[in-house]
């Protein structure tokens, strides 16, 4: 309920107008989900705002979840987000008609990539917590500026990290995908 403030709402006011960890987390996130987007976007040669705002939804997501559940349910809970947030843009801008086919099909999309990217999401996620360790009491002791200051730092960190990953991961199965397309065109 007050997870805004690490539950606990008297000891962690903001009489002076500071954002909250959990704020700052959720931006980061956000920031480095939509460069990593574009990163990824460039590097395949889509539009470079395709999927942007899921990512950056997705982002946030991660490093909120990431600080209170860890790097496994961040990694799923962002990918629904992100997919999620990609098929409610589609229809809402009117790519996909609201039918039953199309349903059917957004479904089972948010669900195959809910999965697959959660995986990828999760594994990188590990492998930048392994690198660049935040854990709960260091959350918890932020409460001094400069030990704010540090987790913010090592949230962007790690963020970054994480994101790269992500864009080499991505990058590495669009091409096998298309090397498989490739083959069978060639066959």
């Amino acid at each position: 309920m007050f997870a805004y403030c690490l539950n606990d709402p008297v000891s962690r006011i903001d009489d002076g107008g500071k954002c909250s960890i959990t704020v700052t987390a959720a931006l980061v996130g956000a920031v480095v989900g939509g460069f990593t987007q574009i990163a990824t976007n460039l590097m395949l040669g889509n539009n470079w705002y395709d999927g942007l705002i899921g990512a950056m939804v997705g982002g946030a997501v991660y490093n909120v979840v990431a600080m209170y559940a860890g790097p496994t349910n961040a990694g799923y809970a962002s990918a629904a987000a992100e997919v999620m947030t990609n098929e409610a843009i589609s229809y809402a801008v009117g790519e996909k008609k609201v039918n039953a086919d199309n349903i059917d099909a957004s479904v089972s999309n948010i669900i195959l990539k809910t999965v697959g990217n959660g995986a990828i999401y999760s594994i990188g996620g590990k492998f930048a917590g392994i690198s660049i360790p935040i854990d709960q009491n260091m959350i918890n002791r932020a409460i001094s500026s400069q030990m704010v200051k540090n987790l913010i730092q090592r949230v962007w960190a790690q963020s970054g990290a994480q994101g790269a990953s992500i864009v080499v991961k991505k990058s590495c199965l669009k091409m096998v995908m298309n090397k498989k397309r490739f083959m069978q065109l060639v066959a």
